[in-house]
């Protein structure tokens, strides 16, 4: 099987999911990337849009967008930080959290469902596959990082420090797995 196969595969894949997310976001009446948002205010009530934005690789702007709209949908709040009057804190509302928790637990199930039939030994196996397979991207973006960072200056440098966080794992389990023998 060649590797375009493959990509063609995950690719598919990714679609499907796509969908699943356009059709799960269209019901409860969000645009497309306010459910990542929505989903890390909730795990981190009274974060900031900058640490929102850092988080899910996106431009500050971009999350000012969402979170004016998500607050005047009444999903969100946005309440200035005591201690820092230019910084905001963002919360979410009884009714955002309810939509983030609803549309977090189709998704779950939506996910878990692509796993089915799967044996722990298969799901370690094909963790080991995508290990590698994040590996040798990162490494082949990393290398051409002058030309990716052109189209995308957000997502390359998180990207890198995903590759660096990568390496320091990899780093850890092989010292941990050395110490073991």
């Amino acid at each position: 099987m060649e590797y375009f196969e493959l990509l063609g595969k995950l690719e598919h894949i990714n679609l499907i999911r796509r969908i699943f997310l356009q059709e799960v976001n269209s019901k409860f009446e969000i645009y497309q990337g306010q459910m990542p948002l929505l989903g890390y205010v909730l795990f981190h009530p009274g974060c900031t849009q900058v640490e929102i934005a850092q988080e899910l690789a996106v431009t500050p702007a971009s999350v000012a967008t969402s979170s004016k709209r998500l607050a005047k949908a009444g999903l969100l709040v946005k309440n200035i930080d005591e201690d820092n009057l230019r910084c905001k804190k963002v919360f979410l509302t009884k009714k955002g959290e309810q939509i983030a928790r609803e549309c977090g637990g189709k998704l779950y199930e939506f996910d878990k469902r692509m796993f089915d039939g799967f044996s722990e030994e298969d799901m370690k196996t094909l963790s080991v596959f995508f290990d590698r397979i994040q590996e040798n991207t990162l490494q082949a973006l990393k290398e051409q990082s002058d030309i990716s960072m052109e189209s995308n200056r957000v997502t390359v440098p998180y990207l890198l420090r995903l590759m660096e966080k990568r390496e320091k794992e990899l780093k850890r389990k092989k010292s941990k797995g050395s110490e073991e023998e």
